[in-house]
């Protein structure tokens, strides 16, 4: 008998083959959706640590002193970059405005801090901070295409009169934030009084903080220290800080501001500056850091009460600490006024103590938000680099009988020169400027590296009309007085209490940023040096938005 083939039942084998293809299905899906989560709709952070260089938070973590799980939690299940570029000059408005619009200086018309527009009188510096942006910015964009964001204390978003188009308008603003509280309300003082003047809440420990009204029935809101208190009690020495109105948009969220949160303002440099040069009421390095550390609480404190206020889609955060820690902290050049090797010992532990106190304060923010839902993305606008010499080119002018057709502004390692002259005598006069600039010399040395006409400035892209006639670059070690600094009675002296400033060159690595992202469509690897206009690009991709335009709304 012819043997039957005898084939598998159809039935079981349809059934394999469809469990195959669901399988196959489904690691397809998750792993579109893994390379897609940078591209789709989700909620952003974007902190900004003024003032933080790569270089500095890479050895604090390589020497194990960053032990509170804050920037740890970036390096373990995130992206560090090696540093992010900053554009010339590396100052804080320059840089916080092409990190959100995603375009340069000379696109923004964010050439410096502070610099005088074209065709106004030499007397009329305005603020990189306030002045119209001439792109759009990364919160702009975001509210146009439906989004909700609120911004603490953004660079550019003071929610101020815009000085060109004349009114408050919307370009300033989020739908909720915190504005810079800058002028204290009363002045700090140290006082001496005998124990029955001593009010109710005052320390009464030597080097304890109390927080008291400061007006008569209000809630606590002034720091005051005890910087001395006799064995009797019978007389004491308080230390009462600035104190500051804190202050947000719209009116609604600015209550909730004054009900939960103090402004303790930024530690007292002009009072630590005094003790350093042995006069009298001033304050030591430990009261100083102190506040830097209260300050840098109160940042995240308040990016908090933020995103507890409404329904946001992003958040931009900002703090100074780490800025006001280089600034008066570091201590790296034996030129420097009152160095010795054990004070830059104490400058530097100093100034380790604030980046921990953010470390600190990071991994709280970490801890709040929801990081499968949430990407947490922390920049800062430039590095620091120690200083000895502040120079002020405003009186070598005068000394040159040019002071009336000049004027500087500088801050850092850069300067502008803006001169107005009679028709044909622009180009002489600019020429002899610059020649006498370059032979200037202090002790011996050309505290001026580089002087550039208008025509040289897209060198360093700096090709703008805001940017002044003459563009000076200072040599390391030197920087510029800055509009706010008190006037000097040289054209050089020795920078105390000014031991980091920065604005110098982008190219230098004490100059390059931080970058370091977490949490949703972030996929922990190392990154290598990026440019900050990338900021804006990576924050729209992870919104689901298209970034800035490179015009912004008309009115």
């Amino acid at each position: 008998m012819r043997a039957v083939r005898r084939f598998p039942p159809l039935l079981p084998l349809l059934f394999l083959l469809v469990v195959f293809l669901l399988v196959v299905l489904l690691l397809v899906v998750a792993a579109c959706r893994t390379t897609a989560a940078p591209n789709a709709p989700g909620r952003v952070v974007l902190l900004s640590l003024d003032g933080a260089d790569s270089l500095t938070l890479h050895r604090l973590f390589r020497e194990g002193k960053l032990e509170a799980g804050g920037f740890a939690r970036f390096f373990r299940d995130g992206q560090v970059a090696e540093g992010m570029r900053p554009f010339n000059p590396a100052m804080t408005a320059v840089n916080h405005i092409a990190m959100v619009t995603g375009y340069p200086p000379d696109q923004t018309g964010i050439v410096a801090n502070d610099f005088i527009p074209p065709g106004a009188a030499l007397d009329r510096l305005v603020s990189g901070f306030s002045f119209s942006i001439e792109t759009e910015t990364l919160w702009e964009a975001a509210r146009r295409q439906g989004l909700r964001v609120a911004i603490s204390a953004w660079p550019g978003a003071d929610n101020r009169l815009d000085p060109q188009r004349g009114d408050r308008g919307e370009r300033r603003r989020g739908d909720w934030g915190i504005t810079y509280s800058s002028a204290p309300l009363q002045a700090a003082r140290i006082l001496d009084l005998p124990h029955s003047a001593w009010s109710p809440g005052l320390p009464r420990k030597t080097g304890e903080w109390s927080r008291v009204p400061c007006r008569d029935g209000e809630r606590p809101g002034c720091y005051v220290k005890a910087l001395e208190i006799a064995p009797d009690s019978a007389r004491g020495r308080f230390y009462f800080a600035d104190e500051y109105a804190i202050h947000g948009y719209p009116e609604a969220f600015e209550a909730v501001l004054r009900d939960q949160l103090v402004w303790p303002g930024p530690p007292d440099s002009v009072r630590l500056v005094k003790t350093w040069k042995g006069e009298a009421d001033g304050i030591d390095l430990d009261t100083w850091v102190e506040q830097d550390e209260r300050f840098s609480i109160f940042w995240i404190d308040a990016l908090l009460a933020m995103a507890r206020f409404g329904e946001w889609d992003l958040l931009l955060g900002y703090s100074g600490v780490l800025d006001d820690a280089g600034h008066r902290l570091l201590m790296a050049d034996p030129r420097q006024p009152g160095y010795s090797p054990s004070r830059r010992t104490e400058l530097d532990q100093a100034r380790t103590r604030v980046w921990q106190a953010v470390d600190r304060d990071l991994a709280r923010l970490l801890d709040a938000v929801d990081l499968r839902t949430t990407t947490v993305l922390v920049v800062s606008d430039h590095g620091m680099a120690p200083t000895h010499t502040v120079l002020d080119p405003s009186l070598l002018f005068r000394e040159w009988g040019v002071s009336d057709r000049t004027a500087v502004s500088g801050q850092g390692g850069h300067g502008f020169v803006y001169v107005r002259a009679a028709q044909g005598g622009q180009a002489r006069l600019l020429d002899d400027l610059r020649s006498r600039l370059l032979a200037w010399r202090v002790d011996g040395e050309a505290p001026i590296s580089r002087v550039l006409t208008r025509a040289e400035a897209a060198e360093i892209g700096l090709d703008h009309p805001n940017s002044g006639d003459l563009i000076l670059l200072a040599r390391a070690g030197y920087h510029f007085r800055s509009p706010d600094d008190p006037p000097g009675t040289a054209p050089a002296s020795p920078s105390w209490g000014d031991y980091g400033k920065h604005g110098y060159p982008r190219s230098d690595p004490a100059m390059q940023a931080v970058h370091l992202a977490v949490g949703r469509g972030v996929t922990p690897k190392h990154r290598g040096t990026l440019v900050n206009t990338e900021v804006a690009d990576e924050v729209s991709a992870w919104l689901g938005i298209d970034p800035p335009r490179r015009r912004p709304a008309e009115p």
